[in-house]
């Protein structure tokens, strides 16, 4: 799993990464600058609103918004 955000002390990355704790879930964590060429050709088409932060599951599905997260860590 992937946990994608623009800074490392996003807020709401912070909650997200607080429940993958306490659920003992392993979490990558990936900066996303969005000026780079990376955000531009491959990011922006996963998630077309641009916010922070984003979930990616092994899957492939999107977990989107900072509570959606949390919820998902918390099943």
């Amino acid at each position: 799993m992937k946990l994608y955000t623009n800074t490392p002390g996003n807020l709401f990355a912070q909650i997200a990464l607080v429940m993958a704790d306490f659920a003992k879930v392993p979490v990558e964590v990936e900066l996303i600058d969005k000026e780079s060429e990376d955000y531009k050709k491959g990011f922006a088409k996963k998630h077309l609103t641009g916010k922070f932060p984003l979930l990616e599951l092994d899957s492939g599905e999107m977990v989107f918004e900072s509570v959606a997260i949390a919820h998902y860590f918390g099943r």
